[in-house]
């Protein structure tokens, strides 16, 4: 079924420039997208999984939320500080130092993120810096 925003007329041709074919992972007029541009197939096209946006899970938010919680109180220790202000600049920043530092001392950290690969595509990790799940940490 064709998206229903389509005007009818082929993408590359369109003066009006709406993008639609840029907000969709299909062609407008695939018989396989829905009237809100989503793929209907049980198994969808390499094209439409290529072409997802990687998402964290509920669950995964939590998680960093706890450990970037964690972080500013483990930094407002370190300045003498309970009443400075939250900035995930430093927070983020050490967070990451954090994560990197443990991993290279063979612990397992569980830090979800999104995390862009070398050929621009991006993938969600559940562990600091490329560990799998199911490595042994200390």
């Amino acid at each position: 079924m064709p998206h229903q925003d389509w005007c009818g007329n082929p993408c590359a041709d369109c003066k009006n420039h709406c993008k639609l074919d840029e907000r969709i992972p299909c062609s407008p007029d695939c018989p396989e997208l829905s009237a809100e541009g989503v793929c209907l197939l049980d198994n969808p096209c390499d094209f439409y999984l290529e072409n997802q946006e990687p998402e964290l899970s509920d669950e995964q938010i939590v998680r960093i939320d706890e450990v970037e919680n964690a972080t500013f109180d483990y930094i407002r220790v370190l300045v003498e500080n309970e009443n400075m202000d939250w900035n995930m600049e430093y927070i983020g920043e050490l967070a990451d130092m954090a994560a990197e530092l443990l991993t290279r001392h063979g612990f397992k950290v569980r830090y979800p993120a999104i995390v862009t690969n070398k050929d621009g595509s991006q993938t969600v990790e559940d562990y600091c810096c490329g560990i799998e799940e199911d490595n042994d940490g200390q």
